[in-house]
């Protein structure tokens, strides 16, 4: 482990595949109603070949109570490698945080449908379109996450009428 935190790398579905201990240094944010971004030096010795498009990278911190707490997961996208003057390579991953499979904003129905049009309060549309996508209401059960932790908050009805 790299101080207070820990790095996993996990499949697409998140399943844990292994710590990535020994990186060089992390830097991630996170934005509220928007995509964060992460960037991790990796280890020298870390294994590159397992590494794939759509791996998730998760991040958990030791709080001031002494307790490990998820910040987030970064979804793999891209994977640099830089050669210093002296020859040694190092490899950075770059990824965004997987508020980027809601930015995408694909709504996988035809026009016109009632999946596609809707009336609602901004903040239950978007959660039923991401259930209706994502979640327990698609109607292609490859595309349900519920299995692999997606969850979606209940209805609040705060925001403006859409």
């Amino acid at each position: 482990m790299s101080g207070p935190y820990v790095v996993w790398l996990t499949t697409d579905a998140g399943h844990r595949l292994q710590i990535i201990d020994g990186w060089s240094y992390l830097r991630y944010n996170m934005i509220a109603n928007g995509v964060g971004r992460l960037e991790l030096a990796l280890p020298s010795s870390f294994d590159l070949s397992i590494l794939r498009v759509d791996q998730l990278v998760e991040i958990w911190r030791t709080s001031a109570f002494g307790q490990m707490a998820y910040e987030g997961s970064y979804l793999v996208r891209r994977l640099v490698t830089e050669r210093s003057d002296e020859g040694q390579e190092s490899h950075v991953l770059f990824g965004p945080d997987i508020n980027a499979l809601l930015a995408r904003r694909i709504v996988a129905y035809a026009a016109g449908t009632a999946q596609a049009s809707k009336t609602d309060q901004a903040d239950d549309m978007m959660k039923a379109i991401v259930r209706e996508n994502l979640g327990s209401l698609a109607s292609d059960a490859d595309r349900d996450w519920t299995q692999e932790g997606l969850s979606v908050a209940g209805d609040a009805g705060l925001g403006p009428l859409l």
